[in-house]
């Protein structure tokens, strides 16, 4: 049946997605939501979602869930227990006390910090307690829970509706191993997922000191490549009267881009190039290694690798950005909630493509980012799919829409080119399942770390890695046929 018509913010971004594609050039945003150009909706009329809520009656039990928290500065809260008078606070509120009422059911919170939710969730599983539903369970923790059986096959229960645009697409696909086995998922259910996408940060008012352009129209026309930005970053750089670019917290030297040694590997996923893809027997191989991908590891390091252009500085590259120092800024989603005091206006837009002809823009997923996971003690898993299902549709209906105008748009980022940009962001959003079974971890440290001081070395650490990893793959995927 049709949803309730939809709400004024959610409108907003829908208009603001088409926007988009009203110029000739359409940015390509179909790994994690828009498929075709029907897909976009027009603008003349108010749109309705179609969504079918299964009749369900939960007759007034629980259901439960465990969440994933840190200290890191995400949003990771899924329910509050009141209204508290902040917008997003209170749709969360809302739309939790809207379906408890719809299937008759009591939404129960437990929490898990980063650094004990494996134990915690082996702790039940082994007891073969049934504690909880679901859980949200960090990317770079959930693999040996997986290989240890301690998760439902999502493909068994057939109540999520899995081609729903609410479930993130590219992440569905890459994590489904020999065609049929698919043990988690990633929606917005904890708006953590989408704070730690990657994105790069520019200074809008140093940009236009330089006479620059500002690069949302060199994004919309599918031109916004590593050359490009090298070109942005060489005009950001000066002494300033400084001897030399080694950083000074009283230096007046600015830089072209501040990050840290992450950047490195967001660059190469937002190249397309993953670690670890699927072949025609859809099974999961080390991808690394092709002449396009040393091409592209060749530019990463000459940006990084040429003072004045790039600043690795992990401990303080944000404040770096906010006051001036740098024309760009490398970092997650979440760090607008930090450049709400920047005096200077700032935009944001995808980390570049590697060549105009690559098919689409892609945004990398931070290893950190929660996914969700049903655990196999949960006795009533079929009809828990229809709550966690619903969830998950109402949270990209109600919340993201208001996450985007109230906690980005509105205090953070501070224009519609930047909240357009914002929704390529979300929509191209890409998953390594490397990441979650810890196949490449080792590799991926050691290329993101020489390439970000500028090191090319990354045909020497393919090869000393492809057989570990090669191993890692196989021995994971026997674990998951013994299950």
């Amino acid at each position: 049946m049709k949803t309730k018509r939809i709400t004024a913010l959610l409108l907003i971004a829908l208009l603001l997605t088409n926007f988009m594609a009203c110029g000739s050039d359409e940015p390509e945003t179909k790994p994690a939501h828009i498929e075709t150009e029907t897909d976009l909706v027009e603008v003349e009329t108010e749109p309705e979602i179609e969504y079918e809520y299964p009749e369900y009656n939960h007759e007034g039990g629980e259901f439960r869930i465990l969440n994933q928290v840190w200290e890191f500065g995400f949003y990771e809260a899924i329910d509050h227990e009141s209204i508290r008078g902040e917008v997003l606070d209170d749709a969360i509120y809302n739309r939790n006390r809207n379906l408890e009422e719809q299937y008759n059911f009591k939404l129960v919170i437990g929490e898990s910090h980063f650094d004990h939710i494996v134990t915690d969730i082996r702790k039940f599983v082994n007891a073969s307690e049934d504690l909880y539903d679901t859980i949200v369970c960090s990317t770079t923790k959930i693999g040996p829970l997986v290989t240890e059986g301690s998760f439902y096959n999502m493909y068994d229960i057939d109540t999520l509706q899995l081609t729903g645009e609410w479930w993130n697409q590219s992440v569905l696909e890459e994590a489904t191993l020999m065609g049929d086995s698919l043990f988690f998922l990633l929606g917005d259910l904890s708006l953590f997922t989408l704070e730690s996408t990657w994105c790069l940060y520019f200074n809008e008012s140093m940009m236009t000191d330089l006479n620059m352009e500002f690069p949302y129209d060199t994004v919309r026309e599918n031109k916004w490549t590593f050359d490009i930005l090298h070109t942005y970053l060489q005009g950001g750089t000066n002494l300033n009267g400084d001897a030399d670019f080694t950083w000074n917290d009283n230096g007046n030297a600015t830089y072209g881009l501040v990050s840290y040694y992450v950047f490195p590997h967001a660059s190469i996923i937002s190249a397309g190039e993953l670690y670890i893809k699927q072949d025609e027997s859809n099974s999961p191989y080390l991808a690394l290694g092709s002449d396009r991908f040393y091409t592209l590891a060749g530019k990463i390091a000459n940006i990084c690798g040429t003072q004045g252009e790039y600043l690795s500085n992990a401990a303080g590259y944000t404040p770096i950005f906010m006051n001036g120092r740098a024309l760009f800024m490398g970092g997650e989603i979440k760090a607008t909630k930090e450049l709400r005091e920047m005096e200077d206006d700032f935009g944001i837009v995808p980390l570049p493509k590697l060549e105009e002809s690559q098919e689409f823009y892609y945004s990398s997923i931070a290893k950190a980012a929660p996914l969700l996971s049903i655990p196999i003690t949960n006795a009533n898993a079929a009809s828990d799919g229809i709550l966690l299902d619903a969830m998950e549709f109402e949270t990209y209906r109600d919340i993201v829409p208001i996450y985007y105008d109230i906690s980005v748009s509105g205090k953070g980022l501070r224009n519609e080119n930047s909240f357009e940009m914002l929704n390529i962001i979300r929509n191209t959003r890409i998953f390594d399942v490397g990441d979650a079974y810890g196949w490449t971890t080792t590799i991926q440290d050691k290329l993101r770390k020489s390439l970000d001081i500028g090191e090319m070395s990354a045909a020497s650490i393919i090869a000393s890695q492809k057989t570990q990893v090669e191993k890692l793959i196989q021995d994971t995927l026997a674990m998951i046929q013994k299950q």
